[in-house]
């Protein structure tokens, strides 16, 4: 049986198993990381030099990096439209889910873990006390750029009801496991009434509900 290593608790996992169920794969997914440990075990190491999950392992050479998982599951197993037939809507997929991890992610970090995660009593120390510092200071000037570019995403879909028009795609899960995080971060935040139509939408997918809003923050 196809293998996802990772917690649940971890976006990167959730986004995985969320494609899993939408190319309606069945996967065993094996507790890694965070509270379970085991990503510096010698043997997890083999499957991953980077020490990180979710790892993906089907049949030969294991897979790493969430976004190449989706990408290759999408393209293994699932089908058109939301493996895009046509090369250059493929590609538009993957921009949004590039956008993702060298845009969104690096902003999105900081937020989601200094005003959701830590306890509200340390979000004023400096730093928090995390794998990683952030200064309070970052956390505000991360939270006004995401704000920004979260309306990119909602000028985007003004006339689209996904992120490479009127179909579902695999570029959607990764913009999709983010937004709902990003529901969940206090603070002032502008209408986005295209995003708001978008994530109803994704909340109709049972995948998306079972794995990321139903699944552990």
């Amino acid at each position: 049986m196809i293998k996802v290593y990772g917690r649940t608790t971890s976006i990167n996992v959730q986004k995985v198993m969320w494609c899993c169920a939408e190319v309606d794969l069945e996967v065993e997914r094996i507790d890694v990381g965070g509270e379970f440990g085991g990503t510096r075990d010698p043997a997890f190491v083999a499957k991953n030099p980077n020490a990180t999950v979710p790892v993906l392992q089907d049949g030969g050479p294991t897979v790493w990096e969430s976004n190449s998982i989706v990408h290759y599951l999408a393209e293994a197993y699932g089908r058109a439209p939301f493996f895009p037939a046509d090369a250059r809507r493929r590609a538009l997929a993957s921009q949004w889910m590039d956008w993702s991890l060298g845009v969104l992610n690096p902003v999105m970090r900081p937020v989601y873990v200094g005003m959701v995660q830590s306890p509200e009593q340390q979000r004023e120390r400096v730093p928090l006390r995390r794998p990683f510092e952030i200064h309070p200071a970052a956390v505000k000037g991360a939270f006004r750029i995401a704000n920004e570019l979260w309306g990119r995403l909602d000028a985007h879909l003004a006339d689209r009801r996904y992120v490479t028009g009127a179909d579902f795609v695999f570029g959607d899960l990764a913009p999709g496991a983010w937004y709902h995080r990003w529901t969940k971060v206090p603070g002032d935040k502008p209408p986005h009434p295209n995003l708001a139509a978008w994530y109803a939408r994704l909340r109709e997918r049972p995948g998306y509900l079972r794995n990321v809003v139903e699944g552990p923050l």
